[in-house]
């Protein structure tokens, strides 16, 4: 049961972390997972890709996934200490 409560604790860090960090990105103007989703669906990803510009790409591929990984690792430890 204490291992339940270390992946709820964990899991949830990371959904508010990603809610957080959506809202900044979202309000610096860069492209969501969301809107980048759905642009991939209708125009394809090369299309959706290049419109995206670099600032949303380098956000969505490196830096979104670095925060999430870190909150997560970090609370992980915390909780399991």
């Amino acid at each position: 049961m204490k291992h339940v409560m270390h992946y709820i604790l964990t899991g949830l860090a990371i959904l508010i972390a990603a809610i957080v960090v959506n809202i900044g990105a979202g309000a610096a103007g860069l492209t969501l997972w969301y809107s980048y989703l759905n642009q991939i669906q209708s125009v394809g990803f090369a299309q959706a890709t290049q419109s995206a510009g670099a600032a949303s790409l380098l956000f969505l591929y490196f830096v979104y996934p670095l925060i999430l990984g870190l909150v997560g690792g970090k609370t992980w430890s915390s909780v399991s200490s």
